[in-house]
């Protein structure tokens, strides 16, 4: 059975709580920890920004060291350059063969001995060449027999003064072909040995800007 004392027991508490639920809104309490540190300003914050971006092979310092101007603070691994050296320099060996070669070949026109050439690809040439001339050559003798022939048989009068001119006229084509053919493999030549002269060039100034590049990352002044 419930008392009034009972009652106004009661009431206080749930007044209480209802009170405490009310002011949580406007309790506060100020939480702190305790820890060591350095506060630095923003102005001894640098940003490091690398020339080239690869792999990191190696870390000279740790976050928060003093760096000195001008140290070495990565070392950053090089993949590409040594592909590109190798494949460049092959280039360069290639086209100073060939200049090489060539300027044997516009020099002499094409009347070398094949051990005096360097590449496989001009000692091939030259032999094509040679035997192009040799077969010209032998089609110009055969012809130039047969002049000799019908000029004997001409001034004997055995055969007609058109077929002996006729001959004539075969022989002086095949001696302007043979001329022909000789002046342009010789300027073929010639233009070869200027377009592989400029690309040595290019491949100089290739080279050279890998070498940089090379330096660069191998030891990365920041």
């Amino acid at each position: 059975m419930n008392t009034p004392k009972t009652y106004i027991i009661y009431l206080t508490i749930l007044v209480m709580v209802i009170g405490a639920l009310i002011s949580l809104p406007f309790i506060s309490t100020t939480i702190s920890t305790r820890a060591n540190g350095i506060t630095r300003p923003i102005t001894e914050r640098s940003e490091i920004r690398p020339v080239v971006s690869d792999i990191v092979e190696k870390l000279f310092y740790e976050e928060g060291q003093l760096v000195e101007a001008g140290a070495v603070i990565v070392s950053i691994k090089d993949e590409v350059s040594p592909v590109q050296a190798v494949s460049n320099n092959y280039d360069i060996n290639q086209r100073r063969q060939f200049i090489h070669d060539l300027k044997i070949l516009t020099a002499s026109s094409g009347n070398v001995a094949f051990s005096s050439l360097s590449s496989a690809l001009y000692k091939q040439q030259l032999n094509r060449f040679k035997y192009q001339l040799a077969d010209q050559q032998a089609s110009i003798k055969k012809v130039q027999h047969e002049l000799d022939m019908n000029n004997s048989l001409l001034n004997d009068k055995v055969i007609a003064p058109k077929e002996a001119f006729d001959k004539q006229v075969e022989s002086e084509k095949l001696q302007a072909a043979y001329e022909a053919f000789t002046r342009n493999q010789i300027a073929q030549w010639q233009q070869e040995l200027a377009n592989y002269e400029a690309e040595l060039l290019q491949l100089n100034a290739t080279g050279n800007k890998i070498l940089a590049e090379k330096r660069i990352t191998r030891s990365k002044h920041l």
